[in-house]
This record gives C-alpha cells, sequence and structure tokens, in this order.
C-alpha cells in the first residue's frame, strides 16, 4: 500500500501546488483580480473531470494489464509539456476574460494536469484489483490530504522563498517523480493482472445513487465557491482568503472518506442549523461583525455544508468494482458547480447570491437525500432524521432579505452591475442632508469613489484624494507646468478630474469597462472637467499592459505625473508593483516628473514594496499621509510620491506634509515579475 500511498500522495500534492503557481501566472495579464482565481478555479474542477472520465473509461473497458500500458506510455507524453512555461500571457486584445485563462491554462498545462488527475481513481481501481480484501476508500483521504499540504505550504514556504521560475521548475521535477512512481504501480499491475481480474464484485449502482452523487457534488462545490465570492469580493478580498474555503472543501473530504466515524449525520445536521444562524448574523451585521467574526461565520457555514455533502457522498459509496463510476460522477459535480459560479451565476444573479441558494440547495439534500436514495438510515423516526435539516432550511430562507438587501433597497441602490470583475454598485447615500447628499461608487466592500451631489459641492476632490491628501500636494506642485499631462491607473468614479484644468490632460488606464460607463453615467467628475477645458483621455484594459504597448509604439516620456491608484480593494495587482512595471513607469515619466503610488489598504503595509523599489532604481521617495474629514467628504489616505531627484519631492508642501522617514535598514520587500509574496505585508 506504501507505493500506491506515495503516488497518490505527490500526484495529489503536485495537482494542487501547480494551481496557485500558475494563478499567478496569469493575474497579470488579466488585472489581478480575484475572479482570475474563480475562473483557475473553475478550469481545473473541469479538467479534473476530464481526468477521472479518463480513468473511468480504462478502467471499464480495458483489462487491468492493457490499462496499466495504455496509461504509462500517456504518462510519458507528459514530459513532452515540461518544464512548466512561466510566460503565460494573452495575444492582443481580450474581449472575453475567461475563456482567454481557460485557452491560456489548456495549452500550457491541459495535458499533464489532466493526467496527473487521473490518478486518484485509477490508483484505487487498480489498488482494489490487487488487494481485494482492503479498501480503497481511504486511499482518496490520502490524496485529499497531499492536496491539502500543497495549499497550506504554498504561502508559506514556498511563494516567499522561491521565483516563479524556480517553482515552475521544482513543480516539472516533481511531475517527474511522480511519474516514476505511476510507472511503479503501472508494472505491478501488469505482474498482477492474471491473477487479479475477478478479484472484486458489487452490485452496480441505480441511476438515483448516480444523480445524488451528482447533486451532492455540484452542492459542495457551489458552496466552496459562494463562500469564496462571498469572503473575497464582500468581506475582504484578501488573496489568503483564496485559499482558506479550499482547504475547509478538502478537510471535509478527508474526515468523511478515511473513516466512517468521520460524519455523524444527526450531529452534523445540528452544527448546520448553527452555522447557518452564524451566517444570518453575518449578513445582517456586516462590517460591524469584524472582519474575523465574518470570516469564522462563513468559513463555518462551507464546512458544515461540505461535511453534509461529503459525509452523504462516503455513506453512498459503491463497491470497489464501480469506484471509477463513483468518482466521475462526484468529479462531474466539482466541474458543474465551478461552471454555474463561473459563468452562469453572473449572466443570472445581480450580486453574490451564490451562498444562500447553495446552503439552500444543500439543505434540501440533507431532507431529501438519504429518502430517495435509500441510504442506510439510523433507527430513529423520520421526523427526528429530518428535524435538524428542515430547521437548516427555514433558516435559509431567511438569508434572503439581508443577502438581497442591496438589490431591494432600490431608494438607495441606484445601479447593480456585476461582471468578470465583480459587483459594482451606485448608491445614494445621506439623503436626509443636502448638504452632505452624496453618491458613492462600491466595488464588493470597497468604496472606489464618492461625489456630493449639491451643485456647489458637486467639485470637490473627496474620499482618498481631499485637498490634504498626498496626490492633491504633489499636483500642487506641478500646478505651474503648462500643458500639465496626468496618467491615472485606475479609474474609479473619475475623482481626480475635479483638479484639471485648462489645458491639463488626464489619461485613465481602467480594467474594467463597467467602471468607464459608470463613471461617465452616474457621476460628473469627468464632464465637469472637460467643461473646463480639460482632455480626459480614457483607456479600456489593464494599465500596465497598455502603458508597454504605447511604448512599444513609440511613446515615451510624456507624462508629468503618473498616479498608479489600484491597490485600495486589498485585491493586490502584485504586476502593477514590481519592478519590470517600475521600469515601464520611468519609461513613461518626464525626467522631472513624479510617480504616485496609492497604498492606502486595511490589511496589507504595501510601503516597503515602494520603497524597496525606489531603491533598485536610486530614487527619490516621500509618504504623505492625510486624516479624513467626513463632512468633507475624505477619507484617510497614504501616498507615496517617487522621482527621479530629490529636487522633485523637495517642495516645501510636500515635506511639509510628509511623514517621518524609517530608520536606514527599515524593512523592504523587493517584487519583481518572477518574484512576489504579500505574507511579509500584512499588517
Amino acid at each position: 500500500m506504501t507505493l500506491y500511498a506515495s503516488a497518490l500522495f505527490l500526484g495529489a500534492f503536485l495537482l494542487f501546488q501547480v494551481q496557485p503557481l500558475v494563478g499567478k501566472l496569469v493575474l497579470p495579464a488579466f488585472g489581478g483580480t480575484p475572479a482570475v482565481w474563480m475562473t483557475c478555479l473553475m478550469f481545473f474542477q473541469t479538467l479534473l473531470l476530464g481526468g477521472y472520465a479518463y480513468a473511468h473509461l480504462l478502467a471499464s473497458r480495458l483489462e487491468p494489464r492493457a490499462q496499466a500500458f495504455t496509461h504509462g506510455a500517456l504518462l510519458a507524453a507528459c514530459l513532452l509539456f515540461l518544464p512548466l512555461d512561466t510566460s503565460l500571457a494573452p495575444a492582443g486584445e481580450v474581449s472575453h476574460p475567461a475563456l482567454a485563462i481557460v485557452g491560456l491554462l489548456a495549452t500550457t498545462l491541459g495535458v499533464p494536469f489532466l493526467l496527473l488527475s487521473a490518478t486518484s481513481p485509477l490508483l484505487q481501481a487498480w489498488f482494489a484489483r490487487t488487494h481485494p480484501e482492503r479498501s480503497p476508500y481511504r486511499l482518496y483521504a490520502t490524496s485529499n490530504a497531499g492536496s491539502l499540504l500543497a495549499l497550506l505550504s504554498y504561502p508559506v514556504l514556498v511563494e516567499p522563498h522561491l521565483s516563479l521560475r524556480a517553482q515552475a521548475l521544482g513543480w516539472s521535477v516533481g511531475v517527474a517523480g511522480a511519474l516514476a512512481l505511476l510507472w511503479a504501480c503501472a508494472a505491478g499491475v501488469r505482474r498482477a493482472a492474471g491473477a487479479a481480474r475477478a478479484a472484486v464484485a458489487g452490485p452496480p449502482p441505480s441511476a438515483l445513487d448516480q444523480a445524488l452523487w451528482l447533486a451532492l457534488a455540484t452542492a459542495g462545490s457551489l458552496l466552496l465557491l459562494g463562500t469564496t465570492n462571498q469572503l473575497c469580493q464582500n468581506v475582504a478580498p484578501v488573496p489568503f482568503l483564496w485559499v482558506l474555503p479550499l482547504v475547509l472543501y478538502l478537510l471535509s473530504f478527508i474526515l468523511c472518506f478515511e473513516s466512517d466515524r468521520g460524519y455523524a449525520r444527526d450531529a452534523y445536521g445540528w452544527i448546520l442549523v448553527a452555522a447557518i444562524l452564524g451566517t444570518l448574523a453575518a449578513f445582517l451585521l456586516g462590517p460591524r461583525l469584524g472582519l474575523p467574526g465574518q470570516v469564522a461565520a462563513f468559513s463555518a457555514a462551507l464546512f458544515a455544508g461540505c461535511m453534509v455533502c461529503h459525509g452523504e457522498l462516503a455513506r453512498s459509496r459503491p463497491a470497489a468494482a464501480h469506484l471509477t463510476r463513483f468518482y466521475l460522477f462526484v468529479s462531474a459535480g466539482g466541474a458543474l458547480g465551478g461552471v454555474l459560479v463561473s459563468f452562469v451565476a453572473p449572466l443570472v444573479f445581480p450580486t453574490y447570491w451564490e451562498l444562500p441558494v447553495a446552503l439552500g440547495v444543500v439543505c434540501l439534500l440533507r431532507v431529501l437525500g438519504p429518502r430517495l436514495a435509500s441510504l442506510a438510515a439510523p433507527r430513529a423516526p423520520l421526523w427526528k432524521r429530518l428535524a435538524a435539516a428542515s430547521v437548516a432550511l427555514a433558516l435559509v430562507a431567511l438569508l434572503g432579505p439581508p443577502a438581497w438587501a442591496d438589490f431591494l433597497r432600490r431608494s438607495s441602490v441606484l445601479r447593480l452591475e456585476r461582471n468578470f470583475y465583480g459587483v459594482l454598485k451606485v448608491t445614494e447615500e445621506r439623503r436626509d442632508d443636502s448638504t452632505l447628499r452624496q453618491r458613492r461608487l462600491t466595488h464588493g466592500s470597497t468604496v472606489h469613489g464618492l461625489q456630493f451631489l449639491a451643485p456647489e459641492r458637486r467639485r470637490l476632490a473627496t474620499a482618498y484624494y481631499g485637498p490634504a491628501s498626498g496626490i492633491a500636494i504633489g499636483l500642487r506642485s506641478l500646478a505651474t507646468r503648462e500643458g500639465l499631462r496626468v496618467g491615472v491607473v485606475g479609474l474609479g468614479a473619475g475623482t481626480l478630474a475635479a483638479y484639471a484644468e485648462r489645458g491639463t490632460t488626464l489619461r485613465f488606464y481602467e480594467l474594467d469597462p463597467a467602471v468607464i460607463a459608470l463613471a461617465e453615467q452616474d457621476f460628473t467628475f469627468l464632464r465637469d472637467a472637460r467643461e473646463r477645458g480639460a482632455r480626459i483621455e480614457l483607456v479600456s484594459g489593464d494599465g500596465r499592459l497598455r502603458l508597454a504597448e504605447e511604448l512599444e509604439r513609440g511613446t515615451r516620456a510624456d507624462f508629468d505625473l503618473l498616479v498608479l491608484d489600484a491597490f485600495s480593494s486589498d485585491a493586490i495587482p502584485v504586476h502593477l508593483l514590481t519592478l519590470e512595471a517600475l521600469d515601464v513607469y520611468l519609461a513613461r515619466l518626464r525626467p522631472d516628473g513624479l510617480l504616485a503610488f496609492h497604498v492606502s489598504n486595511h490589511y496589507l503595509d504595501l510601503a516597503p514594496v515602494v520603497r524597496a523599489l525606489a531603491l533598485a532604481r536610486g530614487l527619490a521617495w516621500i509618504q504623505l499621509d492625510a486624516p479624513g474629514d467626513e463632512r468633507a467628504g475624505t477619507t484617510p489616505s497614504e501616498w507615496m510620491l517617487v522621482a527621479a531627484s530629490a529636487e522633485a519631492v523637495g517642495a516645501p508642501e510636500i515635506r511639509a506634509a510628509s511623514v517621518p522617514a524609517p530608520p536606514d535598514g527599515a524593512r523592504t520587500v523587493l517584487w519583481t515579475d518572477a518574484y512576489s509574496s504579500l505574507l511579509p505585508l500584512l499588517r
């Protein structure tokens, strides 16, 4: 069993180690949004389905000796795709980011990932043939343990210490080692094929059994992705929270399949009730519950729901002769959940309703599943068996109003749009006060701009851009220049246009086309600036990529000020803060120009990254922090100005507003395209 367990563990470890690695490789080309990770996850789930389908086809159509020979030959073909390519980037303009990501991953990683994903069901089938006296399902727990270790080790051990190129090389070496173990298993199957052919038997699963497998696996996947969306978009889009739901999801598989004692149906029914109560509190209280409270509530609901789904799956598993069919339906459910959340939900739901829907599906399955599938039911009366699940289902119904509140409160929500990049919401606030009445643009839980509606106040710069902010002070230091040209990465509501006067050119680079539409339709900053005689240019696409493309076309050193304002949402587009990105910015900046980095962030301290960039290129820098003023519509902000010379950041107003520089030897974190880690930056 040791050989099989080692091969399964290493194969699963590599499958989940490559997922965050490839996610980092494709993030720069698609703006660093959490939706990129969601799309990658959907792709991996779908490819896992392909691997399980291949394993089932092999196990059901070929004799053991032919299975081993065929799989061994195809594994050898994997070597043609190694080492892993680290230069993932789309060719030209991308109109459908999700499809572009899928295409990139399929051509780069598709074959090795598919064949590695077939490892778990295929080796379990082989083990059942060669060891008919032992259950193969414990090996599934071993496989999930390898997946879990990969996820936990990546942000702590791998990402902080290895460049992307080194990670890709190490993964490729690991794949070669896994192939060697798989070949050894295949050789053992070929030797034992004759004796093992008739070693397993069992009744075939019914259509109802298979439908329940699919439904339970789909519900678990919906919970996983729905919770990930809720945590990363509406609570705190911190990349570390991308991994937490997947860890809990895998942990539930391990507990349910390692032992029959891992899942107690009645107990987890009531645990689900308690978890849904916590979710209801999180929806109702929102930020007032605090970040740890919200994360705990949604994570508890995910874990309880997954334990129900995967516990029922473990109870309904068939005889070993049919395990590849079982895993095929389980993986099909995982892929179906990914497709529903990544592709269908943005078209059907105006905001993130997946989590309440998923919890409702879990409760329905908990109520109906044991009856429909005729599972081994406890001796307790039916009403007692269904009590917890029925109460949980009733509680899920209460999640509707809090989850849909923003959509239903049309008195304050003017517009609600959802696309690949997230949910954008335009609201009116403080309607009872004509002086403070304002319009806000929010992405998930982060405000991306606000504007007063009173005619005499609508042209005021607000939020992070008030008169005392670092960007306002930097602009005033350049005010005497003729034909001032300013580039801005990140549009928001277009608030910076409040400073644009006649002769000024502002060129905004915005990743999300919907943000451009909302800034033009629902806010007047851009329109007012044009009326004053300023020139406003709007460029759709990733800021770094568009700046680089303009460089290739010969546009150089044309900005007096280049503003990097894409970091306040906490889903950090790391590729905008690397040394290679800085070189692009400097090539577009005039020798006496300024770079302004907006580093306000609730969870990460980005100042050490900007300091490291400045030191690496011998640039001067200064940090400007400003308090907020609610009546003025401003919020606390942190800005860093960077320039080629100390004189450029030496204006008296800049010096007067600057915070003291840290002592020599203060912490710096240099990011490059090959290396970045958020772990050292956690506040």
